[in-house]
């Protein structure tokens, strides 16, 4: 990739994020203001952050720009960033002030007005926080305010004077959650479990992150029984997933038991089995590793659907071993299963 990268991410964008802790409970939102420019004369990206919510960081730091990755300079914000597309970068970077590391997919929806995003946040193999973003471009030049309080430690809310609702695991009859902008009174269920079908073309990369093609990809659900009609067994529910044109594996259908916030399959027959288990946070977004037996192929994916469940944006990486294989990402809409 040649000449300045994920230009699409620039600008000055601003939204809600939904902020869950380490068992995948829903803290809060977190107010999200960043602006993203390019320094015309050395290239290099500047941005300005100010995130007020169950934790808390303002300042700014310098991207130097790549071409395929980027290098995140600090003070704020320290790591790197491979640019998997004109509209993706996927990163692994660290925030001092608070002491916590990042794992990172940020991509931009068609359109270019829209950011979808999932930070898993830790400290060494500890999981502190996981935000879900979604984010809307305003003007290109103004700059957030960026004056903040001190960072709050990881696992301590801020302060709040009602529970939170938590979006899309809370009942039909909940209250509407304050904070419209979460959309939580919208979704009374899980967006990411849904019976129905998603679709849409992936662009897929191989092991080096070079441009290989695409995949017409289909996944299609069926919310066999939610989980709080389950009895027994801890009420997990249970969904069945038929998954075609991955790019990288053979098709395959998958059985999962599903509590709302984790879900799993039992054990493997054959070898040919796809097995393995995710994290839910808030009903749409997830993270986790299956197993396709028969490809010997691992896959982790990460997921994250629009509030209004209209479509998700999906990074999908392949292993073999430790071994990338490679990339598959893209967006996909969702049809309902006709009733």
């Amino acid at each position: 990739m040649s000449g300045p990268s994920f230009e699409q991410g620039e600008g000055r964008w601003l939204g809600a994020a939904e902020v869950y802790d380490a068992a995948g409970r829903y803290l809060g939102p977190g107010h999200d203001a960043r602006a993203v420019r390019r320094d015309l004369d050395d290239g290099n990206v500047e941005v300005t952050v100010s995130f007020d919510g169950p934790f808390r960081l303002s300042g700014s730091y310098v991207i130097s720009d790549c071409g395929d990755h980027r290098l995140y300079l600090g003070p704020l914000n320290h790591g790197y960033a491979e640019v998997l597309g004109d509209r993706l970068v996927d990163t692994n970077n660290y925030w001092p002030d608070i002491g916590l590391s990042q794992r990172l997919f940020l991509m931009v929806l068609p359109g270019g007005s829209t950011q979808l995003s999932l930070a898993l946040l830790s400290r060494g193999e500890q999981a502190a926080y996981t935000v879900v973003g979604e984010y809307e471009r305003h003007s290109p030049t103004d700059s957030p305010d960026v004056a903040g309080s001190a960072p709050v430690s990881p696992g301590v809310a801020g302060p709040a004077s009602v529970s939170p609702v938590e979006p899309g695991v809370a009942p039909v009859s909940s209250p509407a959650s304050d904070e419209p902008e979460l959309g939580a009174e919208e979704r009374s269920g899980a967006l990411l479990e849904r019976s129905g079908t998603w679709s849409g073309t992936l662009e897929l990369l191989d092991d080096g992150g070079a441009p290989r093609g695409t995949a017409v990809y289909t996944e299609r659900v069926e919310r066999v029984l939610r989980p709080e009609e389950a009895g027994g067994a801890g009420g997990a529910g249970r969904l069945d997933m038929a998954l075609a044109g991955s790019g990288f594996a053979g098709d395959a259908t998958i059985s999962l038991r599903t509590d709302g916030r984790q879900q799993w399959t039992g054990g493997a027959s054959g070898g040919g089995s796809v097995v393995g288990s995710q994290s839910l946070w808030g009903g749409r977004a997830l993270a986790g590793t299956l197993l396709f037996g028969r490809d010997r192929l691992r896959l982790w994916r990460r997921e994250v659907a629009r509030r209004d469940g209209s479509c998700k944006g999906v990074v999908h990486t392949w292993y073999r071993g430790g071994s990338r294989v490679g990339v598959a990402h893209g967006v996909l809409d969702f049809t309902p299963a006709r009733r």
